[in-house]
């Protein structure tokens, strides 16, 4: 009877880990570790550049990794430590043989912030810029250590004595239910094509005001089967009298296209679906 006892107790163990188990690969979410937490590395370097990443843990090698110029994102998901105290830390490399390089700690576990976020990391030639689903606005994380001339310093942050500041555009996906989010802008000058952004996932793009003072990008937003549900509206209108520069983050959720920027930090319901604006 001890026997039969220690065996059922030892299938309901067994039954027990095995759902959470489905769980995990079912939902990407574990019952005793939360939701996955996602990193994703993006090659943003100019002049045809390539980008090292090697990421790791203290229990876990990523290995390295080479993206090459527009290829796609490197990302990988990770549940936190159930003790706590995850950490990954990563270097980012650049250059003949790989030798400028920056490392930083990717992701550091906080039981004070909800898990199951993604954060985003893309190389440019002046350092390591970073959002996240928490904070939208794209800032410079930290920088690559390298001496360069100060003209040349100049141009990599995206600025000149003859050019403004770089404004970049953000686009995020936050559609439920594993929902896809299509992307498609345009300018006067400029079709910036179609862009299939999977959950969770993001699209960005820079560039200059440009000496007429008419910038104008509007973009398409759609979602939904064959991508039917859509929102047509102005993304960026340029303004003389606004500082130039600046990132403007637009974040499709199910029930309309959500805004933040400079003027509004707050994240705020801006478009509504199957409307042009």
């Amino acid at each position: 009877k001890e026997r039969n006892k220690k065996n059922m107790k030892n299938i309901s163990i067994f039954l027990f880990v095995f759902t959470l188990c489905m769980i995990d690969n079912a939902y990407g979410a574990n019952l005793l570790k939360g939701e996955k937490t996602t990193l994703y590395f993006r090659n943003g370097l100019s002049y045809k550049k390539w980008l090292k990443v090697h990421c790791k843990s203290g229990n876990d090698d990523m290995g390295v990794h080479y993206l090459k110029p527009g290829a796609s994102d490197y990302t990988f998901s990770f549940h936190d430590n159930v003790l706590g105290g995850t950490l990954i830390w990563c270097t980012l490399s650049k250059g003949p043989d790989y030798k400028v390089s920056s490392r930083f700690d990717a992701y550091k576990q906080n039981k004070d912030k909800p898990h199951g976020k993604s954060y985003n990391y893309l190389a440019k030639d002046d350092g390591i810029y970073h959002s996240n689903l928490v904070e939208f606005k794209l800032h410079k994380n930290t920088s690559f250590f390298l001496f360069v001339l100060t003209l040349c310093m100049i141009g990599n942050v995206g600025a000149n004595i003859f050019q403004r500041a770089n404004t970049t555009l953000i686009f995020v996906n936050r559609l439920r239910y594993r929902k896809w989010l299509k992307v498609h802008c345009k300018s006067g000058n400029n079709n910036m094509g179609f862009h299939y952004l999977k959950p969770e996932g993001f699209y960005y793009f820079s560039f200059h005001d440009n000496f007429m003072g008419n910038t104008l990008f509007w973009c398409t937003l759609s979602k939904g089967p064959d991508y039917k549900v859509s929102s047509t509206f102005d993304a960026y209108v340029e303004d003389n009298r606004e500082p130039h520069g600046h990132t403007y983050s637009y974040i499709a959720k199910d029930d309309g296209i959500y805004h933040q920027n400079r003027e509004y930090p707050k994240l705020h319901k801006k478009f509504d679906w199957n409307r042009r604006y």
